[in-house]
């Protein structure tokens, strides 16, 4: 199965090299292409069935840990400009489903739903996967919630102050990491503010 953009394949480099498809900001060189593409294999995406099945048997392998999924957004991001992900809120919101269906008969099984948190478009990053700081801050307090609630645990709660500052940050990088002079002048000034 042949995705648009996928990594393994050598004529989809130098899409990565220069920022073309979707990099998650990460810089890419041929080495580690290279390295990437002998290590591991495309096989395309899990299909519902096959990751439920992998969830029995991590179950049968684990029956006393639980287990929280953060599901993907069943909102549309509008500014979507990636082919692979054409209509991708419409398999999540099959897949999510699904994952509901099976996690009612699963108490270890704890589910986050990312759709819960999005009140707008502004809450996405840059697509549909990614997004602000904030949202990340309200996914990370359901996963705390969670943890103490059946592991037992007590977690430190950050201040939210470092949510904005880390907005600020992403908004530097964004915006001005192709103007060597201001984005060094910038990324000085956040260093100052985050300490």
């Amino acid at each position: 199965m042949y995705f648009f953009g996928c990594l393994h394949y050598k004529s989809n480099w130098n899409k990565y090299k220069n920022k073309i498809v979707f990099t998650a900001n990460n810089n890419f060189k041929d080495d580690f292409l290279l390295d990437f593409s002998k290590k591991y294999e495309f096989v395309g995406r899990t299909d519902i069935n096959e990751y439920l099945k992998m969830l029995e048997l991590f179950f049968s392998m684990h029956p006393n840990t639980h287990l929280t999924l953060i599901l993907g957004s069943e909102i549309p991001y509008l500014a979507n400009t990636q082919r692979n992900y054409i209509n991708r809120e419409k398999e999540h919101l099959v897949f999510n489903k699904k994952i509901f269906e099976y996690a009612n008969n699963h108490n270890k099984l704890h589910i986050i739903n990312i759709t819960d948190f999005i009140e707008s478009q502004d809450d996405f990053l840059n697509n549909i996967n990614h997004f602000t700081p904030q949202i990340y801050y309200r996914i990370a307090n359901a996963i705390i919630g969670i943890a103490e609630k059946y592991c037992n645990q007590d977690v430190k709660i950050k201040s939210k102050i470092l949510i904005y500052i880390y907005s600020i940050k992403n908004f530097i990088k964004l915006r001005f990491s192709n103007n060597p002079f201001c984005y060094k002048i910038l990324k000085n000034v956040y260093g100052i503010i985050r300490k």
